[in-house]
């Protein structure tokens, strides 16, 4: 069954209860709203692809986007579980942030996954569930218990594949963020923009035509009227990993 509602398009792909359903949809529109308040509009519908899990020992034990033939989210929950649970849960927020971002391909991976990362964080303070001070506690305590393999002279981007391929996804997931974490605290400090800010511009004027990254790094670098989105992607290419880590985590002390 597909049920239409503005921006979102429901796919009940399992059977689930009338009442189940009110729980699930005010758990995920008010969360698109809080993603789209966060990083802008997004310039397309939303389609919501709805599974269930029984007997999941977590809210929303999987997710994950499809880019085609829709922007899509495909959920697999367990409705037992109370609205508060879905709603204090990261896997939505992550799962949304995804979508300001094109499909960047197996090779940046990890700029999309760190890219999500980050943003989960930004989009549930906006919903209230994380504070200023909680959001910066967050991304260092989940980069410094991530550090151990991040240590290494081998440059972020090359690392980051490595770890993948080795399961190792809160390394993998964490050492992209600090990209992000990298450009948001530069962009403060110029108090000229946020992160955030950049990509509500970006979703405006540029989501719709971007196809790959580099697409978006020069959309980026190109409303900032500066190279730096560039410049520290390079970094992440050249430099060894643990001096790049070690500088997102000094910048967001």
């Amino acid at each position: 069954m597909i049920e239409n509602s503005a921006d979102v398009v429901w796919h009940w792909v399992d059977e689930f209860s009338d009442l189940e359903k009110g729980k699930l949809k005010a758990w995920l529109i008010p969360t698109l709203e809080a993603t789209q308040k966060t990083l802008g509009t997004f310039p397309f519908d939303v389609h919501l692809h709805m599974h269930r899990k029984e007997k999941a020992k977590e809210p929303v034990p999987w997710a994950n986007t499809w880019r085609y033939p829709h922007q899509s989210i495909h959920f697999h929950v367990d409705p037992s579980y109370k609205l508060e649970a879905f709603l204090n849960d990261w896997t939505a927020p992550h799962e949304m942030s995804h979508l300001a971002l094109p499909h960047l391909g197996e090779d940046h991976a990890w700029f999309a996954e760190g890219f999500a990362s980050f943003m989960q964080a930004q989009v549930m303070r906006t919903m209230g569930i994380y504070t200023d001070e909680d959001v910066k506690n967050k991304y260092v305590s989940k980069v410094t218990k991530a550090m151990p393999l991040l240590d290494s002279p081998s440059p972020p981007a090359e690392l980051f594949r490595e770890l993948r391929k080795q399961h190792e996804y809160p390394a993998f997931y964490w050492g992209g963020a600090t990209y992000f974490m990298r450009l948001h605290e530069m962009l403060k400090e110029k108090g000229s923009s946020s992160l955030p800010e950049l990509v509500q511009r970006y979703m405006e004027c540029c989501r719709k035509g971007s196809r790959r990254l580099s697409d978006v790094l020069a959309s980026w670098d190109r409303l900032l009227d500066s190279t730096a989105c560039q410049s520290i992607f390079n970094e992440y290419s050249e430099q060894p990993c643990r001096n790049v880590v070690s500088k997102a985590l000094a910048d967001t002390y």
